[in-house]
Order: C-alpha cells, then sequence, then structure tokens
C-alpha cells in the first residue's frame, strides 16, 4: 500500500493515469469482439480457437489480474477516499456536500446507466402512442448484455423490457422526468472552491477511475456476450455443455483440444458446477471443490452468532433519505429472479448479474464494498439508496425482516425480527 500512497503523493495524476491504461484494455477488448462476434467456428481448426482463446485470456489477465489491479483498488477504494474526504471536509466544510457529490458521480455513464436512460426514453414514447416490437428488439440487440456478469446470468429478453417498460410508464410522465434528472451527472465548477491544483488532478481522476471501474465490468460481459457461439464450439468439441466448457481454466482447455480428451475428470467438473472456490496463494492459484470446498469453508467463513445486534453501520454510497422495508439476501446470481419489487437487497457483494433485482430494491446494502465498488457505483446510477460496508449485514439479517434503512447517515435499524 504505501507503494500507492508514495505515487499519489508524488504524482497528482497517478489516479487518472491508472484509469487511462485500463480504458485502453477496455478499448482492445472491444475490438477483439468486434473481430470475432461473426466468424464461421465450425470450420476453425483446434489450434485457431486455442489462438483465440489465448488472445481473450491475455486481456482478461491484463484487465483484472495481478496485485497491481486488487492493490491500487483496494487502496484507492478502502484507504485513500476516506484519507481524502476526511481533507475535503476539514478544509471545505461548507461546499464538502457539492465537492463529494461530484466526486462520486463517474466521468461517464455505464452501459447500465445508459440503458435505463433510452428505457426511460422509451417509457415516454409509450404515453404517447405504442412501443413497437422493433424497437423492443433493438433495445435488447443493444443492451442484452447488461444483464449477465461474465458467463452467468441471464441475457436482458424482450420480456423483461416490456415489463420494465411498464413499470416506468404506469408511474406518469412525471416520474419518468424525475428519473431523467437522477441520471444527469452533476455539472460544478471546481475553481470556484479555492481548491489547489492537485486537489483538483485528484478529483478528475476519481471521477476517471470510478467510469473505468464499471466499464471493466460492461466490456468483459459484452465480448463474453458476444463471443457464445465461440464458447458452445469449444463445449461440442469437448463433449460438453456450455457451462461446463466455462468452468474449465484455459489450460485445461487447450490440453483437451490437443489431447482429444478431457484434461480433467467429470467427476471434478460437476463438483466445480456444484460449488467451488479459486484460491490465490503466493506461490499458486488452485481450485477447491467437495470435502477440500467444505473444510476450507469451514475454517474461513466461521459462523458467529449476532442475536443481540439491532443496528449496523456502513458507508453511505448512494444516499435516499430513510426507507423502511423487508429483507431479501441474495447470495447468488441465481436468486435474483425471485427478488420483488421494494425489498431490501442484503448481499455480500453485488456483480452486473444483480442489476435486475438492484433496479427493484427499495434499497441495497453489502457487507463488502467502498465508495467505488460496483454497489456504490450502479446504486448511484440507478439512484437506489445504498450503504456499503457494513461486514455482517448477510450473517446478522434474515429473510422476510422488517428493517429501517437510514441512507443519509448510513445505519441499518432491525425494527421486527422474523
Amino acid at each position: 500500500m504505501a507503494f500507492y500512497e508514495k505515487a499519489i503523493v508524488n504524482n497528482a495524476g497517478f489516479i487518472g493515469q491508472i484509469a487511462d491504461a485500463r480504458i485502453k484494455i477496455n478499448q482492445r477488448l472491444m475490438k477483439l469482439a468486434a473481430r470475432y462476434k461473426h466468424q464461421g467456428w465450425k470450420i476453425m481448426s483446434n489450434e485457431k480457437l486455442i489462438d483465440i482463446l489465448g488472445r481473450w485470456q491475455y486481456l482478461e489477465g491484463a484487465h483484472w489480474g495481478g496485485v497491481w489491479v486488487y492493490g491500487y483498488y483496494i487502496y484507492i477504494n478502502e484507504v485513500f477516499l476516506e484519507k481524502f474526504k476526511n481533507y475535503l471536509e476539514k478544509k471545505f466544510p461548507k461546499n464538502f456536500a457539492d465537492i463529494w457529490n461530484y466526486i462520486l458521480s463517474p466521468s461517464r455513464i455505464s452501459e447500465i446507466g445508459r440503458e435505463k436512460i433510452d428505457l426511460l426514453k422509451l417509457a415516454l414514447v409509450s404515453l404517447q402512442r405504442p412501443v413497437t416490437e422493433v424497437m423492443v428488439v433493438r433495445h435488447v440487440k443493444k443492451y442484452d448484455f447488461t444483464n449477465k456478469y461474465y458467463f452467468w446470468g441471464d441475457k436482458l429478453d424482450a420480456q423483461k423490457v416490456k415489463n420494465n417498460l411498464h413499470k416506468y410508464a404506469s408511474k406518469g410522465k412525471k416520474f419518468i422526468e424525475a428519473e431523467f434528472e437522477k441520471m444527469k451527472p452533476p455539472k460544478i465548477n471546481l475553481n470556484k472552491y479555492g481548491l489547489s491544483k492537485k486537489d483538483k488532478v485528484i478529483i478528475e481522476g476519481l471521477r476517471k477511475i470510478s467510469f473505468s471501474l464499471s466499464q471493466n465490468d460492461d466490456t468483459s460481459n459484452y465480448l463474453i456476450c458476444r463471443l457464445e457461439p465461440f464458447f458452445n464450439e469449444l463445449a461440442t468439441r469437448l463433449g460438453l455443455t456450455y457451462d461446463e466448457v466455462v468452468s474449465l481454466r484455459g489450460a485445461e482447455i487447450r490440453e483437451s483440444l490437443r489431447n482429444g480428451r478431457l484434461a480433467i475428470a467429470r467427476r471434478e467438473l460437476k463438483l466445480r458446477l456444484k460449488d467451488h472456490a479459486f484460491i490465490f496463494s503466493k506461490s499458486k492459484a488452485y481450485i477447491l471443490v467437495g470435502k477440500e470446498l467444505a473444510e476450507y469453508q469451514k475454517q474461513e467463513l466461521k459462523k458467529q452468532i449476532f442475536k443481540s445486534v439491532k443496528e449496523l453501520k456502513g458507508v453511505v454510497a448512494s444516499p435516499g433519505g430513510v426507507i423502511t422495508g423487508r429483507v431479501k439476501i441474495i447470495d447468488s446470481d441465481k436468486k435474483v429472479s425471485s427478488f420483488k419489487n421494494n425489498e431490501i437487497l442484503v448481499t455480500q457483494m453485488t456483480n452486473p448479474a444483480f442489476v435486475p433485482a438492484m433496479k427493484k430494491a427499495a434499497a441495497i446494502i453489502t457487507d463488502e464494498g467502498g465508495l467505488l465498488s460496483h454497489a456504490a457505483i450502479v446504486s448511484r446510477e440507478l439512484g437506489a439508496p445504498c450503504i456499503v460496508g457494513t461486514k455482517i449485514a448477510t450473517k446478522v439479517l434474515k429473510d422476510g425482516q422488517l428493517v429501517e434503512v437510514d441512507a443519509n447517515k448510513g445505519v441499518v435499524r432491525i425494527l421486527k425480527r422474523k
């Protein structure tokens, strides 16, 4: 962590430079998607498929892999932001709220945000005339990937779009226009606050890195969605399903294609599909399944009893007043479809597959994450009240409990235990 602190002290533009580097990788991933989204996969040799797999893995590795990525993410998200916030609060008490709100707004709107804006536009159209099937299909083709999280979750489909359209249109023009206003990024003149040049450079860097983090997911999800026929072809050649082939590591796919037989036992693959953990240690990375996974979970995820806890505290990621509602814990993307309108979404952390539930949530509460986490960025774009970093929400709260969420103070109170 000392490396990042020293880098920012010596170079105020360091954060923005990290963001620029990640945005360039995203652009390369988009070029890969454009190049290979319409290919005759069936006529390609195994070696050609292996080559394309390697290109994708290389860029994803540059995208997410290594101490560099998670080091800067953890430092900026969980250490630097808090220090910078305290500094701004003390130096600019009268204008802190405006400056901080500006910092938390990404420099550009994510694809999830754009999907909502275009859906709101369709909702306005629907108040004047029927929205045609062609308009719905066009929306689906443009944003189908926004519902997925890498290989998991279902694509956005026409029925989901129609359901969301009805939800917005039924609330009327004033509601839709208010939602548009929420989506507009704040516009302020930083020069009027007396901020130093260094402060302003850091602020713009934070806004840019906030955008780059959401763009990372958007880009990977888009590419994987467009390469679905590629992964289906790999599955066909190996006698596997799509879910099975994407549960293999890259080296296992290469070995299987070259040797004409599966590189791991089918029993191992079935156990991976059931549940698994990918472990990074100093010397290697490995996968745990079955009994080994159960033992690991027993040791690492020890259950604690929190019967006496009546109040939780976290960080306000997206303010929204005081909300009362029933808890719904989502610990897997498989449970997203069961989430109902106006429930309180409680989870360890969110990912893009959770967005359908996030759109319905009266409020969002997470165990993990900071102000640049997925939950924080998306909730601000959706205008959903959100508290992150409670540490124990999923351990304390239970499905159906009535809770009060103070999304201005970062406090969750249990009103009625189930």
